[in-house]
């Protein structure tokens, strides 16, 4: 089953001036799609039970926490199937979320989390680039979308100290990093999207609607004057 997601590379193949076999472009994406629905269904159940217990009891909170890190450790290991962008972007995003609402974590264990993050976000980028699997648009429009909900919540989740040790310092380089890698995926992503379209367009479009329910919030509003006090 593992060799399903061994995906060549397309100008890496031989080409041919010929119709796409659609019928087995269909059976492999099915496959594929068959062994990354049900970790796709454990997250949704997970990131429906986090929001209702994480204001309970911090022993929970301690699960998630755990859970996370065996996902986050386990991405090494996994593929850069085209299809796999998906699941493993909302898990980072997933991550982010626990991270920014725990109330039970102390500096250090909020440090060592956000790191795991960016270093598990940062390893799809050692893939080749890849595009969507038989170029479904719906998949590619989602992808993008949650792309720019990713770096949105990097912006959120952002640990500040007056003395910021080795660890932060890498830590604000990755996510310097991460943020650029996904402007670019973005942007590669819209170039498929929409061939005559500005793709920095395409990414502002993406950001907008979410900064503006941002800055619409009295919440949000309080923390800017009370960050620029």
């Amino acid at each position: 089953m593992l060799s399903i997601f061994r995906h060549p590379d397309p100008f890496y193949v031989k080409e041919e001036f010929a119709p796409s076999d659609k019928a087995a472009l269909t059976k492999r994406q099915q496959a594929a799609h068959n062994l990354l629905a049900p970790h796709m269904r454990l997250l949704q159940f997970l990131g429906s039970h986090f929001n209702a217990i994480r204001l309970g009891s911090p022993h929970t909170e301690k699960v998630f926490i755990r859970l996370l890190k065996a996902t986050l450790d386990g991405l090494r290991h996994s593929t850069g199937h085209p299809l796999a962008r998906e699941i493993r972007f909302q898990i980072i995003l997933f991550g982010l979320k626990v991270l920014r609402h725990s109330i039970g974590m102390d500096f250090s264990t909020r440090c060592l989390l956000k790191d795991r993050l960016l270093s598990s976000a940062l390893s799809w980028f050692s893939f080749p680039p890849q595009w969507s699997f038989g170029g479904n648009r719906l998949q590619l429009k989602a992808e993008t979308r949650l792309l720019a909900d990713l770096s949105i919540a990097l912006r959120n989740v952002q640990i500040v100290t007056e003395k910021p040790g080795p660890l932060l310092r890498a830590m604000q380089a990755k996510e310097k990093l991460l943020q650029i890698l996904i402007e670019s995926e973005i942007s590669r992503l819209a170039v498929w999207l929409y061939p005559i379209t500005n793709p920095q367009e395409i990414y502002l479009s993406n950001l907008a609607p979410k900064v503006t329910a941002e800055v619409s919030n009295p919440r949000f509003l309080y923390q800017a004057i009370s960050n620029r006090s």
